[in-house]
């Protein structure tokens, strides 16, 4: 094993204990309970997602979710007609998934998987969805160009990845890199490592600028970006505050939408 497919090993390793979402409900997956805690809470923090973009307007089409997690995302397509793919680098991503589509009667087909080396046929799908995936990769540039390569002509990706927000330059350079003085002691990425996600410690983890997001899709035909989410603790905020102002100067989240 080379020293790629060892960084590759140990990220899988991290995320298979470290599912996105995953301590979002107390409850077990595939009840009802599960899906009224999980569902409730996403849309309610993440309620740009539904704004960004109508699902429904995607019903029939043939739909891959680059990184399902726990499937909340990969679901609510289901449900509004849109026949969907999952892929995920982690089999506890995938047991869930099937939990909770077995919940619904859903066949929905899954697979463990790289989001680097997709193993699809070329234009074999009508979107490619990926919601907070792409910066934890080694090469986001390589998975870009395998989402180009499965979308078919004219196909749209819809993506989110980590913003230059108040939580990249507040909260981790100057507050734990600065005043902390991690910054004395570690590189300016280790530090970004260690203190970007809930769990601490992650094996990598990248933000863009808007410049360096539109080089990311230089390759596509972009149709929008827009900042948004400031944190969970910012829920209580009126949505036109939270995201239409604040998020768009502050926030955290870009979400991407491109075409080929």
């Amino acid at each position: 094993m080379n020293f790629q497919e060892k960084k590759k090993e140990w990220g899988r390793e991290y995320w298979e204990s470290r599912l996105p979402q995953a301590r979002l409900a107390s409850a077990e997956p595939g009840t009802q309970e599960y899906e009224q805690q999980v569902s409730s809470i996403r849309y309610r923090r993440h309620a740009y997602i539904q704004k960004f973009f109508d699902s429904s307007l995607f019903a029939g089409k043939q739909l891959l979710e680059v990184g399902c997690g726990i499937g909340t995302d990969l679901l609510h397509f289901k449900k509004n007609g849109v026949e969907v793919t999952g892929i995920d680098i982690t089999q506890s991503s995938i047991d869930i998934c099937k939990k909770r589509s077995a919940f619904y009667k859903f066949n929905i087909p899954l697979y463990r998987m790289s989001a680097e080396k997709l193993e699809f046929p070329d234009q074999n799908f009508d979107i490619v969805y990926s919601f907070g995936v792409l910066h934890h990769l080694p090469n986001t540039e390589n998975a870009i160009h395998e989402i180009n390569r499965v979308l078919k002509k004219g196909g749209v990706a819809i993506i989110r990845v980590n913003a230059k927000g108040w939580w990249y330059y507040g909260r981790i350079l100057f507050w734990q890199g600065f005043l902390q003085g991690r910054l004395f002691k570690m590189s300016k990425q280790e530090v970004i490592n260690k203190n970007t996600l809930v769990e601490g410690e992650s094996p990598l983890v990248k933000f863009f600028n808007r410049k360096e997001v539109k080089q990311l899709f230089v390759d596509f035909k972009i149709q929008r970006i827009r900042k948004y989410y400031l944190g969970a603790n910012f829920c209580f905020l009126p949505y036109w505050l939270r995201e239409e102002v604040l998020g768009r100067l502050f926030g955290n989240h870009w979400m991407i939408e491109v075409r080929n």
